[in-house]
């Protein structure tokens, strides 16, 4: 066997005392105990690494009420707390983000002492026209509530974005949090949710602060995996500057902005377009608008230009996605939006297939779903947002004049 030379020994000697003494070791990346351990009353069911951003996110029950968590760690973000719920009323979410796990805590536990009551509404008024908007096209999915419904211990789920050192006090406060909630019966994802069964035409009324315009969704029943894929990569071709979208909807509609999204309720999918700022009497133009782009779609497919465009942003935007700023608060919110719609886990594979849209155009599998899915579906919803007219104040009633003094007799 050859000898190590004396420099090569030193040299291990010297990473060996490094490490010991600094604490940089495997120990940072088992920090969380291993599969069916448990810690501050969580049992780890599962732990994968995550591709990107790196790290890795551990799965976790609350063994004495059933509550979810997902633990994410060793991603170099800023500390990020989610905490969600699911009521009768729907969903509640609200995000924190620190710049240490000390500093998460306290917050967490000056910020959120009323997130479980019945009073608290964790939706933003920001959300208002697209909850107003889900409410006619996914009637009593847990996404068109606001929330404001109590909500149980089962039917909870925390999502953190901290490093592993950080890990045993966040959790102990989390269970105790978890332990001192109400119980009740858990409630599976969407449960109040009835398929429309005609299209939907509507003006659903905001507040008056609120953003208004018009939307146009169309439901696919019964969505499997491979159309919820294609609806997603369909969207993020369609919302970007000079696609057959924009074309067709600035021709009639010169002002116009479209953004496109992709929504689902129950075993339903759907892809949603918006125009901010239109009014009722355009709501009619504009759906025919987004009906002929897709049709065009369907006639013609993606030109390669179209498709290299999406596939060198979705790849900038995969080298750039570790370097967010809000990556933490990234992270926590589409780990809660999967548990939503019924799988934490669901998220880094939702992530891989983002950053792969392109090639679905490519392979003409979005123009295959826009013409057999959306274009023979019947299940569409427009709906005009309109913030509510400001009221005028109610004049003051005029004072009655008192009457005057009679002169005392002389």
């Amino acid at each position: 066997m050859k000898k190590l030379s004396r420099k090569t020994v030193w040299l291990l000697l010297a990473v060996f005392v490094f490490t010991a003494g600094s604490g940089f070791s495997a120990r940072r990346s088992a920090a969380l105990p291993a599969v069916g351990e448990t810690v501050s009353g969580f049992r780890v069911d599962r732990v994968e690494r995550l591709d990107t951003p790196g790290g890795r996110a551990a799965y976790l029950t609350h063994e004495a009420t059933g509550a979810a968590l997902v633990y994410i760690e060793d991603t170099g973000a800023a500390p990020a707390l989610t905490i969600a719920g699911r009521t009768p009323d729907g969903l509640r979410r609200v995000t924190l983000t620190a710049d240490s796990a000390g500093e998460l805590l306290r917050g967490a536990k000056e910020s959120l002492g009323a997130f479980f009551g019945a009073e608290t509404e964790a939706v933003p008024d920001a959300d208002a026209a697209y909850r107003a908007f889900l409410g006619c096209l996914f009637p009593g999915s847990d996404a068109a509530g606001n929330g404001a419904g109590p909500v149980s211990a089962e039917n909870m789920l925390a999502v953190v974005c901290a490093d592993a050192d950080g890990a045993e006090d966040i959790l102990s406060w989390l269970d105790g949090v978890f332990s001192a909630a109400d119980t009740g019966k858990a409630l599976a994802p969407d449960a109040a949710y009835r398929r429309m069964d005609k299209p939907v035409k509507e003006t659903a009324p905001l507040a008056a602060d609120a953003t208004g315009g018009v939307y146009f969704g169309i439901v696919c029943p019964r969505a499997g995996e491979w159309t919820r894929v294609r609806l997603a990569a369909l969207a993020a071709a369609l919302e970007r500057t000079g696609s057959l979208l924009d074309k067709s909807v600035c021709a009639v509609l010169p002002d116009a902005e479209t953004v496109c999204g992709t929504a689902s309720a129950g075993a339903d999918a759907a892809i949603w377009f918006f125009a901010p700022g239109l009014e009722e009497k355009d709501a009619e133009v504009f759906r025919d608008a987004v009906l002929a782009a897709l049709r065009a779609a369907a006639e013609t497919g993606f030109s390669a230009q179209a498709i290299e465009t999406l596939s060198a942003a979705q790849r900038l935007e995969e080298l750039t996605f570790p370097e967010r700023e809000d990556l933490g608060a990234a992270l926590c919110e589409g780990f809660a939006a999967a548990w939503a719609q019924g799988d934490a886990s669901g998220y880094p594979a939702q992530l891989r297939e983002r950053w792969s849209a392109a090639a679905y155009l490519a392979d003409g599998s979005c123009t295959e779903a826009v013409r057999e899915e959306l274009l023979t579906s019947t299940l569409t919803a427009l709906v005009t947002v309109a913030p509510a007219p400001l009221r005028e104040p109610e004049p003051a009633p005029e004072a009655t004049p008192e009457p005057a003094e009679e002169a005392a007799p002389t």
